[in-house]
């Protein structure tokens, strides 16, 4: 099931689920999954509810249950948010505001590896031990340079993402793994062994347009939402940056809003689980022209 035409939002007060036998993929601005006795409208902006605390939550039921890891399940997250018109910034994301929320992807049990060889221009790196990786997956080696400054002029941050080819056995512990393409930086200086990183997840929530702040979705836990959010990948999410906040108010304007992060749970009251998550690409500072400044690193949800 494809639905490539955006809904500008999609308001949940009974159950939305997604198939867990069948590729899905959803394009929509803003969902909001509603708590208990919650009217079914979402208005410019949702952010009273928060305020809400319900102790018996009944409210909406948002489930993905995609435990079979050759079924993918896609959340694209399409739109741009307005200040003008919502000036807490709400929209473009995920909210639940109670009810409940299930995300289950297929388990991963290896996330991290330890890189014995990675060298520049090679198509291939090794690593100690085994890897239950496949062909097709997606990978993220880390920087591995030392006594650099990073805030210095020049520098570059040289983390990168690779798609493995095939995965191979090899004798004394180690694993050799092929790339569809060649490493542009070293990551295993002598004496200093880098780490590589599983991205892939079968279930995805992701920002159709991620390179600029305004269009980057944001996902939100709060108040008596029983949630359960298992490997899922929440790639090119977030809004807020390490710079300064600045918070819509009576003294501010909004351009770097506090607790629109790319997982967030907000003042939990029931039930927050999770594990095995993936937070991939989010971003570090805004650029001149509203764009995000990206660092690829790899954050656990």
């Amino acid at each position: 099931v494809v639905r490539d035409a955006a809904s500008e939002a999609i308001g949940i007060n009974g159950t939305l689920e997604f198939s867990s036998t069948e590729n899905t993929r959803l394009k929509v601005g803003t969902i909001l999954v509603y708590g208990h006795h919650q009217e079914p409208e979402l208005g410019v902006d949702p952010c009273p509810f928060c305020a809400q605390h319900l102790p018996h939550p009944e409210g909406g039921t948002f489930t993905i249950a995609t435990k079979n890891p050759a079924i993918r399940t896609q959340v694209i997250f399409s739109g741009r948010v307005d200040p003008t018109q919502d000036t807490g910034q709400m929209k473009l994301g995920f909210l639940a505001m109670g009810g409940h929320v299930h995300i289950s992807g297929a388990r991963v049990d290896q996330t991290y590896a330890e890189t014995i060889r990675a060298e520049r221009g090679a198509r291939f790196i090794e690593v100690s031990g085994t890897v239950d990786w496949k062909k097709g997956d997606e990978l993220y080696l880390a920087d591995s340079q030392s006594g650099v400054d990073p805030t210095a002029p020049g520098f570059v941050y040289q983390g990168e993402r690779v798609v493995v080819r095939s995965v191979v056995q090899l004798a004394g512990g180690r694993t050799r793994i092929d790339l569809e393409q060649s490493l542009t930086y070293d990551h295993a200086e002598a004496g200093h062994r880098g780490t590589v990183t599983l991205i892939t997840r079968n279930v995805v929530f992701e920002s159709e347009n991620p390179y600029s702040i305004a269009t980057r979705f944001h996902l939100m836990i709060a108040g008596d939402t029983h949630s359960l959010i298992r490997y899922a990948l929440l790639r090119e999410g977030g809004r807020t940056t390490t710079d300064v906040l600045d918070d819509a108010s009576p003294k501010g304007s909004g351009t770097n809003q506090r607790g629109r992060y790319a997982l967030h749970f907000h003042h939990p009251s029931s039930k927050a689980v999770a594990e095995g998550n993936m937070i991939f690409n989010d971003p570090v500072r805004i650029g001149p022209n509203g764009e995000a400044a990206l660092a690829n690193k790899i954050k656990w949800g």
